[in-house]
């Protein structure tokens, strides 16, 4: 991994440390109400064994990053889908004929997919395939029509089991005469969706970063660039049905025309223009147009190519694959410790800092189902502290369980990061954690439309746990300038 990736990163990450705190943090104030315990006192070593923190694989990642995801897919049943998520899902495909008032429906086996047979796309993965792009984005958007999609449409919301269906042109492909051309009804039934664990907000910086330093209009179209150009093209002098266009956006080589229209632009600079013909197979979709001789003049007026600078200048090959390289970058660096608590065992719990973490997860439990039983109050239904616990927890001894479990894990974690901090001779001062704590409490001021002072969040949250995030970040940085293999992207 590049060294100056976590700096890249760095305010980031911070944000989604904080994130993540205050996902289980509450707006209420939960005063501790006691000291907080000095984990400088002690020697972290005489109470847990830290695992392995200098070994890691790239499958050990993976497995983890999967393993996020799927917990993710398990807590949702709906889903606006995008760049990054995984859909697996049944499939229905059918070739439609007749007209409007007397459409028939004939399926096409070949292209179904049910029971137990699922398809699976990763959303955008083939950005320079048209009609691959075209299905992806017919999932995406909430559309009827795939193939007239416009810059409007509302965002698809996908339920798991829930069927939705839409009509499609299939691609020109003369090897297939059953289906080339054909207009088609897919019926999707979603029965699995992978979310990513970020989305392209998270990674948008990085990929601005890369963009600005590779940019991305071409000096010359090639084959997968988005081109905008306009086209005229003539039948024995006669302008025919879809042939003429101004400024008509496409990638180079899916330009719904036979293949030798984008072989002929290939080389074309912006505002070149081209003057060539071509002749469209006898079983061209387009009656109108089989057969026929077309003679094109064709202006280019813009090119852009996102994976020409991506081939060129890293390891990768398109779009999609350098924003699933950056998320993984971007969660390997966030999972480090992670990983390193996971192989981790605690010895015993010193009794004044498990007490300190014990009291806060009960105090925000008990907030929390206080704020519970409000919430169902004003809604005219009345519930008692026991329904709570029974709902989230199942019993009381559970309740109590998970508060013990809680603290002590948190407690082992604490410990492992002082200990790896000290092994790595991570210096972390009173000045870097003022710092840290002042954007800590703008973030729970924002989070909570509070405007509490830094001593006051501190309270709230305990010094040791916001120690335990601002110190785990340290270290994370510092492993993950160790690590060999990795995705490179260094800009």
């Amino acid at each position: 991994m590049a060294p100056g990736n976590f700096e890249r990163n760095g305010k980031l990450k911070m944000k989604k440390f904080i994130a993540l705190f205050l996902v289980f943090a509450t707006a209420a104030i939960v005063l501790c109400g006691c000291g907080s315990f000095n984990v400088k006192s002690i020697d972290p070593l005489d109470y847990v064994k830290v695992g392995d923190y200098k070994n890691f694989s790239l499958e050990d990642f993976k497995k983890a990053y999967n393993e996020e995801r799927e917990a993710l897919a398990s807590e949702m049943t709906t889903f606006n889908v995008d760049w990054g998520y995984t859909v697996v899902f049944n499939q229905v495909c059918e070739i439609i004929g007749g007209d409007d008032e007397t459409a028939t429906y004939t399926r096409f086996p070949a292209l179904c997919f049910e029971g137990e047979d699922t398809r699976t796309v990763n959303i955008y993965e083939f950005t320079e395939d048209a009609y691959k792009s075209t299905f992806d984005s017919a999932l995406v958007y909430n559309v009827t029509d795939a193939d007239n999609i416009s810059t409007s449409a509302k965002a698809r919301t996908i339920r798991i089991g829930t069927a939705f269906d839409f009509t499609f042109t299939m691609p020109y492909n003369p090897s297939d005469p059953r289906i080339s051309g054909k207009k088609v009804r897919y019926t999707i039934t979603p029965v699995k969706v992978l979310p990513p664990v970020s989305d392209d907000s998270e990674i948008l910086d990085s990929l601005n970063s890369f963009y600005k330093k590779y940019p991305a209009d071409g000096n010359s179209a090639s084959i997968g660039d988005i081109v905008a150009a306009d086209i005229e093209g003539t039948v024995g002098g006669e302008l025919r049905d879809g042939l003429k266009y101004d400024a008509r956006t496409f990638v180079l080589g899916c330009s719904e025309y036979p293949a030798q229209f984008d072989e002929q632009l290939v080389g074309l600079v912006k505002g070149g223009r081209r003057e060539f013909s071509v002749t469209f197979p006898t079983d061209w979709p387009n009656a109108d147009l089989a057969g026929e001789t077309v003679d094109f003049s064709v202006k280019i007026t813009e090119i852009t190519n996102y994976n020409t600078p991506i081939k060129e200048n890293t390891e990768y090959s398109s779009l999609y694959e350098l924003k699933e390289a950056l998320r993984l970058e971007l969660y390997i660096e966030f999972e480090i410790m992670n990983i390193v608590y996971d192989r981790s065992e605690l010895i015993k719990a010193p009794k004044g800092l498990y007490d300190e973490y014990y009291k806060y997860f009960k105090d925000t439990s008990e907030n929390n189902i206080k704020e519970s039983i409000k919430s169902f109050s004003q809604s005219g239904t009345a519930v008692s502290r026991e329904d709570v616990i029974k709902e989230v927890w199942g019993s009381e001894a559970e309740y109590a369980k998970y508060l013990d479990e809680t603290a002590n894990q948190t407690v082992m974690q604490t410990l492992v990061c002082h200990a790896v901090c000290d092994a790595l001779k991570i210096e972390y001062t009173d000045a870097m954690y003022k710092a840290d704590l002042a954007e800590f409490a703008e973030a729970y001021n924002s989070r909570y439309q509070t405007n509490y002072s830094d001593s006051k969040v501190e309270s709230i949250c305990t010094k040791n746990m916001l120690l335990l995030i601002f110190m785990e970040q340290k270290a994370c940085e510092e492993l993950s300038k160790t690590l060999d293999g990795f995705p490179v992207i260094d800009f």
